[in-house]
Order: structure tokens, then sequence, then C-alpha cells
């Protein structure tokens, strides 16, 4: 019976400590940032909601890839970056106009976010987007890159990867957007 009631003791110190360590580290209430080993991590992971493409004829000039990204109220921190990788599809990763890369509300495209700098990594087939600014919990952005030109025929996989703003940022994989293109070949409608 004395150990049972130790035990029981015991557990009610353990629960006003977490109560009061949740309260402290503010799990109830605000978020905070979420650090372990000196990197900081998302509370609530951003959703990739969608992915599409302005032109998807193959091989042609102009269009826009989109991504949108819905970073959830309770992500603890702002967005900071976005890694937009091609993961599959033409061994080629294509040529990108990066001074016309556009990040804006999904909602209102007259709200625009701060792109500080968007970087292209051949080797890695990848694009880096940094804000600044980083973009608030709570937000949906929609993110535009310009190809210069559209890819062969196919079906290519972009994985994109988050960061959150902060002191050694830890990168949350959030999915795979897939485009298609398609062959405008006249001979089928000719034969």
């Amino acid at each position: 019976m004395g150990i049972s009631r130790q035990l029981f003791g015991q557990r009610q110190t353990w629960i006003a400590a977490l109560t009061l360590g949740g309260l402290a580290s503010g799990a109830i209430g605000p978020a905070v940032a979420v650090t372990f080993d000196g990197s900081t991590h998302f509370a609530g992971v951003p959703r990739l909601v969608s992915t599409k493409t302005t032109q998807n004829q193959a091989r042609t000039w102009g269009g826009r890839y989109y991504f949108t990204v819905s970073i959830p109220a309770d992500a603890s921190e702002p967005l900071g970056q976005l890694v937009i990788q091609q993961n599959e599809g033409s061994g080629r990763f294509g040529r990108f106009n990066l001074d016309n890369t556009v990040a804006f509300q999904a909602d209102n495209n007259q709200v625009r976010f701060a792109i500080d700098s968007v970087e292209l990594d051949r080797e890695e087939r990848s694009i880096t987007i940094s804000f600044e600014p980083g973009i608030e919990p709570g937000q949906t952005v929609q993110l535009g890159l310009q190809p210069q030109q559209t890819p062969s025929a196919g079906i290519y996989l972009f994985g994109v990867t988050a960061f959150p703003e902060g002191i050694n940022p830890s990168g949350q994989f959030l999915g795979y957007g897939r485009l298609h293109f398609y062959d405008n070949d006249p001979g089928i409608f000719w034969r």
C-alpha cells in the first residue's frame, strides 16, 4: 500500500511538472521555436497544396511552374526557404529566368512576399528560394518559377522541401509536385 501511494504521489508530481513545463515552454498558448541539438524545426509542418504549370506543351517558350505551400498557424517559425528539386524527368535540368521568380499570397496575387535570393544548383538539379523576412505561420504562398523553355514530353517530379527561419534550420520534405508535358505532334491530326 505504501509503494502504490508513493508511485501515485510521484505520478502527480510528474503531471504537475509536465503541465508547468508546457506552460513555460509555450506548448499551451503561442507556438515557440522547436530546437533540437541547436537546430530549428517547424512545430506544425507546412503542406504542399498543389503544383501546376501554365504551359504543358513540351519544348515551348514561356509559362510558369507554380508551387503552393501552406504554412500552418502552429508552425512556430516563419518559412525561411523553399528548395525545389527535380527528382524525375529528363536527365537535363532546364534553364530558368531566376530574376522572374515570384512569391505571393495564394488567394490574393497582389500581396507579394519578399524574395531575398534565388539560387540554382545544376548538379543537384535544384532551385533554392530564400525569403526575407520569412513568411509567417498561417499564410499560404504560391511560388512561381519561370523556365526559359518547357522540357521534353514526359512526367516530371519536383521534390519540395521547406526550411524554417532561425539558427541552423532543419528542412522538412513536403512531397512531390508532378508536372506533365505533352508533345504537340501536328502529324497525328493530318493522318
